[in-house]
């Protein structure tokens, strides 16, 4: 049997296969064998007959070759290359878009800068060209140094973080007053910078990929497994308190990361006693974020009372004065007809589906809606196809995230959901925001684990001291 095997593997060129196709044709010689033995034959002449009966050990290695090869899913790379192209478009639009840059800078309400088009462009080739490298890599080795890579992060963060909030408490706590941007020491400064730079750049994105590596090496596990899985959670939440509109931001990072958790529960990584467990722990972040967002909503409120805009208002008037089809004029300023993307808040980010349905009409925006949705799903389409448990739940976790942010920037976009919750989201491939390089990451980690969905067995060894190493199912 293991010569037949090994005859049988030296066909197949993916060496990263070999330990999934050889277990399973063995368990098949095996089941075989076994169902030899019961009609009456001694072991060796059933192993044999089982073994006889796989056929040419070189035909079958040559047909298995064909399925067990990398692959790529090339409907979803043209599909994003397409959508992507349709951004672009959307953007050199808008930058030319003469009357409503015209009112718009008149009423002194928004700005667009002339070049966004054209970096929306150049970033867009960066995302795919992002998105082809994540591609090359291997998810599983990715996930070996998820604990490492983590461990880095949080301490870099708290480096950049923790000194210039406790120099803002020595200083100025309990004084009523706070500190001028001067008043810090510069080596503080410096570390806010860093920490800033995080912030802006959303590098706590990673978040997502590296905790499904994360808690995939607690599988096995019970209640302690499951402690420490919801302590590695505690960084986007603690900073989603006191982050004002962008609270969502964080509350889409650590929900991605929940649904990663409740999958892996659910495929039985983590031994507790699901049902409960679930509920408590959705039950308790659903609750806590919400009376979070409610309270820092409720500060830009307060503020915004004292602005010039109510972007609320506006928004509504907004989606009042959408058509199904073409151009609309702002229904809020009497007989006065302005084009009503001139109003837009960010038409080129956060909102530039709003600005798509004032410009061409509501029918124009649910289109652009539906095409980045359809993306979405393409991306969970390909995902769903692989067998190993760990690429399930890294995957499910970026299409989470992606998910989340484009329903809630879509509500938000036609006023169904308020207005502080569409400005700290973005539309995939479409708005002109730091976060659309981590769509095409995404992507790319998607397509990771669509490459290697015929090469690993149902669980992977990802110990770093493992190699490439297997469990056998």
């Amino acid at each position: 049997m293991e010569e037949y095997i090994k005859n049988l593997l030296e066909q197949v060129r993916f060496e990263k296969a070999h330990k999934a196709i050889g277990d399973e044709i063995r368990a098949h010689i095996e089941d075989q064998a076994e169902a030899n033995i019961s009609v009456g034959m001694d072991k060796e002449t059933a192993e044999k007959k089982a073994v006889a009966d796989m056929g040419d050990p070189v035909g079958a290695g040559i047909e298995l070759d064909k399925v067990h090869r990398p692959q790529i899913a090339w409907e979803l790379v043209l599909a994003t290359i397409g959508v992507g192209l349709i951004g672009a478009v959307i953007q050199i639009f808008i930058i030319n878009d003469t009357p409503m840059l015209y009112y718009a800078k008149q009423m002194g309400y928004i700005s667009v800068d002339s070049l966004n088009g054209y970096s929306f462009i150049l970033s867009t080739v960066v995302g795919i060209v992002i998105m082809l490298s994540v591609y090359l890599l291997d998810y599983t080795t990715f996930s070996k140094c998820s604990s490492v890579i983590a461990t880095i992060f949080i301490i870099v963060y708290l480096i950049s973080y923790l000194p210039l909030k406790l120099y803002w408490f020595i200083k100025a706590a309990g004084t009523g007053m706070d500190l001028r941007y001067s008043d810090y020491p510069q080596f503080f400064l410096f570390l806010g910078e860093i920490g800033l730079q995080i912030r802006i750049y959303n590098g706590m994105l990673l978040w997502i990929p590296l905790y499904a590596g994360i808690i995939y090496k607690y599988r096995g596990q019970g209640y302690k497994a499951l402690f420490k899985s919801l302590l590695w959670m505690l960084l986007p939440l603690m900073h989603s308190v006191g982050t004002g509109d962008f609270v969502v931001n964080y509350v889409t990072i650590a929900g991605s990361m929940l649904i990663q958790l409740s999958v892996a529960i659910k495929k039985g990584w983590i031994k507790v006693r699901k049902a409960p467990v679930l509920t408590t722990i959705w039950s308790v972040f659903v609750v806590s974020q919400a009376l979070n967002i409610r309270s820092e909503f409720a500060k830009s409120i307060n503020i915004s009372v004292h602005m010039p805009w109510d972007k609320t208002g506006i928004m509504k008037k907004l989606v009042d004065s959408m058509y199904l089809f073409g151009g609309s004029l702002y229904k809020g300023w009497g007989d006065v007809h302005i084009p009503a993307n001139s109003f837009v808040p960010d038409p080129d980010g956060a909102f530039v589906l709003t600005y798509i349905s004032t410009t061409w009409g509501a029918a124009a925006g649910v289109a652009v809606s539906i095409i980045v949705i359809g993306l979405i799903v393409c991306g969970l389409v390909a995902m769903s196809r692989c067998k190993n448990q760990l690429g399930c739940v890294m995957g499910m976790g970026c299409i989470a995230w992606l998910a989340a942010n484009a329903i809630i920037n879509i509500l938000g976009s036609f006023g169904i959901l308020p207005y502080n919750c569409s400005r700290a989201t973005f539309l995939p491939f479409i708005s002109s925001s730091a976060m659309s390089i981590y769509s095409y990451v995404a992507l790319g980690i998607l397509l990771s684990i669509y490459k290697y969905k015929n090469a690993y067995a149902e669980h992977v060894d990802i110990s770093l001291r493992a190699g490439l190493g297997y469990f056998r199912r």
